[in-house]
């Protein structure tokens, strides 16, 4: 499980911030809304595989689809 919250938006890019298990440190991830890119800005220590950024990645996938970021939220699975 992983909880986001919506840092900053921009006609050029979405930052949020990320926590692994839902608390502790956050990390910090980018997309560039005219190149499509995502992009870690800071990874926590509970995210060395990035595994946790990667299924973020996924989601703002479909807020960039849909054009709508969502300013918080949870992501689980199993």
């Amino acid at each position: 499980m992983l909880k986001f919250s919506l840092v900053e938006e921009t006609p050029k890019k979405v930052v949020y911030k990320y926590y692994p298990d839902g608390d502790g440190d956050a990390g910090v991830v980018s997309y560039d809304k005219e190149l499509k890119t995502n992009s870690i800005v800071t990874l926590p220590a509970k995210d060395k595989h990035q595994r946790y950024a990667q299924k973020l990645f996924a989601r703002i996938r479909e807020f960039a689809n849909s054009n709508t970021f969502e300013k918080e939220g949870t992501i689980a699975w199993y």
